[in-house]
């Protein structure tokens, strides 16, 4: 299955997107928001189909995974859509979040 990833630029943070399609379609996907520390880029927010069902997981300072919470979006199209807009409008705050 066709793989591509990609990087958006957002300041000091980043967001990384991973899509497959399986004969032009999305089947899974990842956005990845991450902020620079001082020891590298750290994961702040995860949004995926990887595991089931579209779902967001937050992580905490010590770089753990958190649990997921279901998303409640049809295609994978629609979810993916729904998370780069969401990071896009709210990383600041999403990594002010995750700093505390």
């Amino acid at each position: 299955m066709p793989y591509t990833e990609f990087q958006i630029a957002l300041g000091p943070a980043r967001v990384i997107v991973r899509l497959t399609t399986l004969q032009g379609d999305l089947v899974r996907y990842a956005v990845i928001l991450q902020t620079l520390e001082a020891s590298g880029w750290a994961n702040v927010r995860l949004w995926d189909n990887s595991d089931g069902p579209h779902h967001e997981h937050k992580y905490n300072r010590k770089g753990e995974k958190l649990p997921p919470k279901v998303l409640p979006y049809a295609t994978p199209n629609h979810a993916l859509q729904a998370a780069l807009t969401d990071v896009k409008g709210g990383y600041e705050r999403m990594v002010s979040e995750w700093r505390r």
